[in-house]
């Protein structure tokens, strides 16, 4: 507020408070009377040029104190320009404001649907999540252009926004199978820049394959690529990137010595003129086109932040206890992450590690806060007295105490996808999502992970609001308390065991477990409780069976063993879907009466053969991404050979058997617009009463996700009552 000078604040009754005393006036705009004019104080016209600051964003420091750097109007409209030109936005274009006006880019988005006549499309925060909501929002919204981090894109499908037809990223280095994959079909450009240079300085042509470059310069921007001398080096040499032209920022509001250091002299232009030092190597390939090669300094961008090393290791030696740190990036898997090195002073005192993360969250933005923080007795050197990288432990924190083991299903599995999404081994229930490391782009991939295993969707910022396992899974419960089990692939799965009427029998879809009904249940009225059946032979044990027959009544003992009399109520997805049919029949033959079999998608046994069953690789990769939180390491291999093993098993049974006769009426639903031909048709000689279809708009394998699951649950609870 300081730097910017501003002579009024419009403001509502949350933001009034800390405004005050920082700008002379303030108007609320919750308290303005229609017709009523405000009077505030008057301001000294001045004439606006091109040159003029635009707006001020702040970077990080390398004294810890934000750089605000002071952006003009023609660099804004140049860099607004060149991207309507590279996406080729039009006025019947859609384009949707992904990024927060925060972030400088956001004016990408913002002026290329205002130069170009297209309509700019607004989403909420969670709407915007990366992931399902992400791709919901474009779809939703017929989103033909939008600009998406690389991380982001990471987390959703290009096959699932079919209406976007203009991509642009940028912000890290974009990997060539991410962009080959987003490429197909669209136009996808690569941009580069730095708030010093109005955000966006170079623009690739549409991407085709390859080693994506970052483009060629934006029209009235130039590049210069420079050795240590400022001369310029040969094609394909690497060199430091300087920026000049109309896309120049003025420099570093009231810095005039940070300016000077950036903002060099430009032995290129005009007598006066400058070029900004980006400290990023690249080279000119034979296309005329700049490739990234890196930093020349050890500045670090993470997740679009750029990030001085220096300056948290300042933090850190200033805090006591700490004799000397050092900061590097651990790339987890593909995710980059701070970590810190501490050689503490003397004997470091029990919990030093998590005391000291707590100091830096109250002196640091939250992206400069080590995700992890180390412990070493020295910094380990080269002969020539350099950080030796290489003999710096990695940051395993898999000795550390992680407290209360899980006690129900539903927090085994959540331990797992923790785990998973941080890259640690374990996770206790009671340990934080954030201080382990967690950042807005993981609690994303982690309420991806949730709804992709459990069938639950996790809004964002319930995941802030929770941020331990105990507490996330405690609102997850339908129904009331945490059912205990510690087992989640025990042969039955309790979802719910309150509520006073007969309950819903959900048999395992192909996968073999019942993970993925536990947010449609979660959808049913609290006074049904609910039971998975689940495949037996996970532990690798127990013997496989030898017919589909045998497991069918297996699957009604286990039922009949909690149930003991009828009505049964049976309800199973896909292949759960023939083994319901079969149980329900089976049940029938036993003397019992069956209320209500309803089949999602499924289709009798001599259908699925038809189909072709999965292949045995297709089967392991199922198992690699979803079978979390039922072991660690080696363990977790085996859990998932075990788990082939059962799946392979059921295949193979599958193609002697043949769907049985149930008698009565089956409530059946279908995929639209994805099933083929009529599911009733299929069932005809299979069923003896009634097929009351529904048809629910979704893809076969998200029938149980929230939207489609809640058209479900109310359509089973009218057949319960009715």
């Amino acid at each position: 507020m300081s730097d910017s000078g501003a002579h009024l604040a419009i403001a509502d009754r949350t933001t009034a408070a800390p405004l005050a005393g920082l700008v002379p006036d303030i108007l609320r705009v919750d308290e303005l009377t229609a017709g009523e004019p405000e009077t505030v104080a008057p301001v000294e016209d001045g004439a606006v040029a091109v040159d003029n600051t635009a707006f001020i964003f702040y970077t990080s420091g390398s004294t810890g104190q934000p750089k605000g750097v002071a952006v003009t109007h023609r660099g804004v409209a140049a860099m607004a320009a060149a991207h309507v030109e590279r996406l080729a936005a039009s006025a019947g274009s859609r384009v949707l404001q992904v990024l927060s006006p925060a972030f400088d880019v956001s004016l990408c988005e913002m002026f290329t649907a205002l130069f170009s006549g297209a309509c700019l499309v607004f989403a909420g925060e969670e709407d915007l999540a990366p992931g399902a909501a992400l791709t919901g929002t474009l779809n939703a919204g017929r989103i033909t252009h939008a600009s998406i981090p690389n991380s982001a894109l990471a987390l959703m499908s290009p096959d699932a926004v079919p209406t976007l037809r203009s991509l642009a990223t940028g912000g890290e280095a974009l990997p060539p199978d991410l962009m080959a994959a987003w490429a197909r079909g669209r136009r996808m450009i690569n941009i580069y820049g730095q708030t010093e240079t109005s955000a966006a300085v170079t623009m690739s042509a549409p991407l085709t394959g390859g080693v994506p470059p970052i483009g060629r310069p934006i029209p009235g921007c130039r590049v210069y690529v420079l050795d240590g001398a400022l001369r310029p080096v040969p094609q394909g040499a690497v060199g430091e990137l300087y920026i000049a032209g109309i896309g120049l920022a003025r420099g570093y509001t009231g810095r005039p010595g940070l300016t000077a250091g950036a903002f060099v002299a430009c032995p290129f232009g005009a007598a006066g003129e400058r070029m900004y030092r980006t400290g990023d190597l690249v080279a000119w390939n034979d296309r005329d086109e700049l490739m990234f090669h890196g930093r020349a300094d050890d500045q670090i961008n993470i997740r679009g932040h750029r990030i001085e090393p220096g300056e948290v290791e300042g933090a850190l030696v200033a805090l006591p206890g700490v004799a000397r740190a050092l900061v590097t990036v651990d790339e987890n898997g593909g995710d980059r992450r701070l970590v810190g090195y501490v050689v503490p002073e003397g004997v470091p005192e029990p919990g030093l590690t998590g005391a000291l993360r707590e100091r830096l969250r109250e002196r640091l933005p939250a992206h400069m806060v080590p995700a992890a923080l180390v412990l070493i007795d020295d910094i380990p050197l080269t002969p020539n007295a350099k950080v030796d990288k290489r003999r710096l432990p990695a940051p395993d924190r898999a000795d550390r105490p992680t407290g209360r083991a899980p006690r129900t299903a539903r927090e085994q599995i959540l331990c797992g996808l923790f785990a998973e999404v941080l890259g640690l081994d374990r996770v206790g229930v009671d340990e934080d999502f954030l201080a382990l490391g967690g950042h807005s782009l993981l609690v994303a991939r982690l309420v991806n992970r949730i709804l992709a295993v459990l069938g639950i969707e996790v809004p964002i910022r319930l995941v802030f609001e929770h941020r331990t396992v105990a507490g996330l899974a405690a609102t997850l419960v339908p129904g009331g308390e945490p059912v205990v089990t510690e087992d989640p692939l025990a042969p039955v799965l309790p979802i719910r065991t309150g509520g006073a009427r007969e309950p819903l029998w959900l048999i395992h879809p192909g996968g073999g477990t019942c993970w993925p009904y536990l947010g449609l249940a979660a959808l049913l009225p609290a006074d049904r409780p609910a039971y998975g059946i689940q495949a037996k032979g996970f532990d690798g044990k127990t013997a496989l069976p030898d017919s589909i027959d045998a497991m069918v009544a297996d699957y009604a003992d286990e039922i009949l063993a909690i149930q003991p009399t009828g009505p049964f109520h049976l309800m199973g997805l896909s292949f759960g879907g023939t083994l319901a049919h079969a149980v329900a029949a089976e049940l029938q033959h036993r003397g019992h009466e069956v209320a209500l079999l309803a089949l999602l998608d499924g289709a009798p046994a001599d259908y699925l053969m038809e189909q072709g069953p999965p292949t045995e690789a297709a089967i392991r990769d199922h198992y690699t991404e979803h079978l979390v939180g039922v072991a660690d390491g080696a363990d977790q291999r085996e859990a998932v050979e075990n788990a082939v093993a059962v799946l392979v098993n059921q295949t193979k049974l599958m193609r002697d058997f043949t769907s049985p006769s149930y008698r009565g009426d089956v409530v059946l639903f279908n995929a639209v617009p994805k099933s083929r031909g009529s599911s009733a048709d299929r069932w005809r000689p299979h069923v003896t009463g009634a097929i009351r279809q529904h048809d629910i708009v979704s893809a076969h394998e998200e029938l149980y996700r929230p939207g489609p699951a809640a058209e479900i649950c109310r359509i089973i609870d009218a057949e319960l009552r009715g």
